[in-house]
């Protein structure tokens, strides 16, 4: 592709980037039409802040913890009590145990792999159209990432 040398000559055809002359920090080639930014001192930008990205939540999920410590633990025992009113009468301590054995799995899988697992219910507990169980037929191991996409839906095969 030809790039215009010029912002108004890029601007006019509709480009979005131009060839223009190089940064303060000494990159030569494209720059940006709706800024005049240099394309590679963007890249460098953005790459240093997303590596900042997790460590800056880790930082405000801290300081919300420490400020809000009654909301976590209020947030926490909703969860635990909604969990415990979806455990229906009939589950046995075997099920419980065989449903501990699927958290440790997910646990172990995560340590082996450094990928991250969820044990996730496959009919989710507060689903919009319909809602689960706190069983084991109900769960299974994914990976942390599916579980996030697929939040509180249920997906029929």
């Amino acid at each position: 592709m030809q790039y215009k040398t010029s912002r108004k000559e890029a601007l006019a055809a509709g480009d979005i980037r131009y060839l223009g002359g190089p940064c303060k920090y000494g990159h030569k080639g494209l720059r940006c039409t709706r800024n005049y930014t240099c394309v590679e001192c963007n890249r460098v930008h953005t790459k240093q802040h997303q590596q900042k990205i997790p460590e800056r939540r880790r930082e405000l999920r801290k300081a919300y913890r420490k400020r809000y410590p009654e909301k976590i633990k209020a947030s926490h025992a909703r969860h635990r009590a909604y969990k415990i009113n979806r455990i229906p009468k009939w589950v046995t301590p075997k099920d419980i145990k065989a449903m501990k054995k699927l958290y440790a799995q997910a646990t172990r899988k995560t340590l082996a792999t450094g990928v991250k697992y969820h044990v996730d219910h496959i009919i989710p507990l507060r689903g919009k159209l319909v809602s689960g169980l706190h069983v084991p037929s109900n769960l299974q191991v994914i990976l942390a990432k599916e579980n996030l996409v697929k939040n509180n839906t249920y997906i029929c095969e």
